[in-house]
């Protein structure tokens, strides 16, 4: 299902993020302009609703003040000196071993909120960019990651302490001094994680409400 970059109505205009709807269910509404966000906030939900979407969330309005606040989107960073040392290590998604990746991301971050369900293409695409790894430590394949430049994208653990390795390994071999992710303030897991590896919040990107 492809995205709506621009969904317009007399109550304004907004990008519609349709793409997960068919894994996760979830469909995200970024407001681009309103002159009535709440009547907006609304019909963007019944179309989500329509394409498919079980749950609908927005940001970018000041009405939404008034709907139930999902989460917020943290920006947090590490210095890639300061992080722990680890054995584990990083095994480079091939075109054979792609499908079973892909399938393991969708089951872990199904729960995860804004997480992007990865369908066929978008996974093709992971694959020819080479941001797609599984964690390798102690004889055994303990996680999933997914990173380009400095920037980790996605981690999850498929077995004790994987996700420790997971974001250890892919940090090793990431860009710069300074490695960034972004995360979900529910995510409390997550975020203990990151927290007790030394990352800090550095910036709130957004905020997203449940409307509809």
């Amino acid at each position: 299902m492809k995205d709506i970059p621009l969904f317009t109505t007399e109550n304004g205009a907004a990008n519609l993020i349709l793409g997960c709807a068919p894994g996760f269910g979830t469909a995200y509404v970024r407001v681009l302009s309103a002159q009535d966000g709440d009547a907006l906030a609304r019909e963007c939900a019944a179309f989500c609703q329509a394409a498919g979407a079980e749950a609908v969330y927005a940001t970018g309005l000041p009405e939404q003040e008034s709907w139930p606040l999902s989460t917020e989107i943290w920006r947090m960073t590490a210095q890639k000196a300061s992080l722990p040392q680890s054995q584990a290590e990083l095994i480079p998604v091939t075109a054979e071993t792609l499908e079973e990746w892909v399938t393991l991301y969708n089951r872990k971050f199904r729960a995860v909120p804004n997480a992007v369900w990865l369908s066929p293409g978008l996974g093709q695409a992971v694959l020819k960019a080479r941001e797609a790894f599984f964690v390798w430590l102690a004889g055994q394949t303990v996680g999933i990651a997914k990173g380009a430049e400095n920037e980790i994208h996605a981690v999850a653990a498929l077995a004790p302490g994987g996700g420790r390795a997971a974001v250890l390994a892919l940090a090793r071999e990431l860009a710069g001094p300074e490695i960034t992710l972004e995360v979900a303030s529910v995510n409390g897991k997550a975020l203990a994680l990151y927290q007790s590896l030394g990352f800090r919040k550095t910036e709130t990107l957004a905020k997203w409400y449940k409307i509809g």
